[in-house]
């Protein structure tokens, strides 16, 4: 979707004083979720595009989503770390919705699929802002918009009611954005990210 034609005319507005924002819809940086969600790409086009982009000075936002059915806990958790060491510029979380007219639907009424419960997002969330860097700016912590079409979860998914509550869960551990982050990862820990 992002040729260097693109990205090239992006960077020359970068040249020109304007601040540029490419914003990544990937939601996961596991290749075996991209390949269940039908993404059509993989981590290595992820890694290039992030390289690219901040070659030109292209500021970088990724957006991620927490619960999806194919991920851990502790893969969600890994991809903060991954996001980290990308030196992606801003995050945008959010957990995953069942929307009227997608596959998931039916993952959903079969059973297949339990979406995340309000206090497993508020866990995991405050598990992924401990492991990201605090370089990182996050921009958003949950969905609010469209939600006129979710079948689920049936908590209230809006961002000025989970920025408080995370807010809260990260209070209760006397954590912050970061404290568990680990700078300059080796290649070994690197490796089971990709």
């Amino acid at each position: 979707c992002l040729p260097d034609e693109v990205l090239d005319l992006l960077g020359e507005y970068v040249e020109e004083g304007y601040e540029i924002w490419l914003e990544m819809g990937q939601q996961s940086f596991h290749y075996h979720t991209c390949e269940q969600t039908n993404r059509q790409h993989g981590v290595a086009e992820i890694l290039n595009l992030v390289k690219k982009s901040h070659d030109r000075g292209i500021l970088v936002l990724s957006f991620v989503i927490l619960g999806l059915p194919y991920e851990t806990p502790s893969e969600m958790i890994e991809t903060a770390r991954f996001v980290s060491e990308l030196n992606i510029d801003a995050v945008k979380i959010y957990p995953l919705l069942v929307m009227k007219g997608t596959r998931l639907v039916d993952e959903y009424e079969s059973g297949r699929y339990r979406p995340i419960s309000r206090l497993e997002y508020l866990s995991i969330l405050a598990d992924f802002i401990e492991n990201l860097s605090p370089h990182v700016l996050i921009q958003r912590l949950s969905k609010d918009a469209g939600v006129d079409e979710k079948i689920a979860p049936e908590w209230n998914t809006h961002r000025f009611l989970v920025g408080p509550e995370v807010e809260k869960v990260l209070m209760l551990r006397e954590t912050r954005q970061g404290s568990r982050y680990k700078v300059g990862l080796t290649a070994e820990e690197l490796n089971p990210l990709l």
